[in-house]
C-alpha cells in the first residue's frame, strides 16, 4: 500500500488536518467550525475507507459513508491503490475548502 502511505505523508504537513496513527489504522481527524468533526479512517492493509462527521458537542454522528476497492473485476491492485488514494484526497479537500460541510458524498459524482 505504498501510494496509501505516500498519501498519509503528505496529509501529515497539512496544517488544517491531523494524523492519527492507530494500530491498524490512519485517522484523519478535520474540524469544521465550532461542533463538526470529520475523521476519515483509512486502514494500513486493506483497499477501503471510511469517513463520518460528528457534532463534537452533542457527540452525535450526523453523516457517515464508506468505499471499498475489492478487486470485482480483475483490476490490478496498484490501480485500485491509485483510485483509493485519490478519492481519499479529493474528499478531504472538499471536507477541508467547504464552508457547508453537509450534505455530503463520499465520492463526488461527476454531471
Amino acid at each position: 500500500m505504498k501510494r496509501i502511505q505516500e498519501l498519509i505523508q503528505v496529509l501529515r504537513q497539512r496544517s488544517d488536518l491531523e494524523v492519527v496513527d492507530q494500530n491498524q489504522s490512519w485517522l484523519i481527524v478535520i474540524t469544521k467550525g465550532q461542533h463538526l468533526v470529520c475523521e476519515v479512517t483509512v486502514p494500513h492493509a486493506v483497499l477501503e475507507w471510511h469517513a463520518s462527521v460528528t457534532n463534537h458537542r452533542t457527540k452525535q454522528e450526523v453523516w457517515s459513508d464508506w468505499m471499498d476497492y475489492a478487486d470485482y473485476d480483475d483490476t490490478p491492485a496498484e490501480k485500485l491503490e491509485s483510485e483509493m488514494s485519490d478519492h481519499i484526497l479529493a474528499f478531504i479537500n472538499r471536507v477541508s475548502t467547504a464552508e457547508q460541510l453537509l450534505p455530503l458524498q463520499i465520492v463526488e459524482q461527476l454531471p
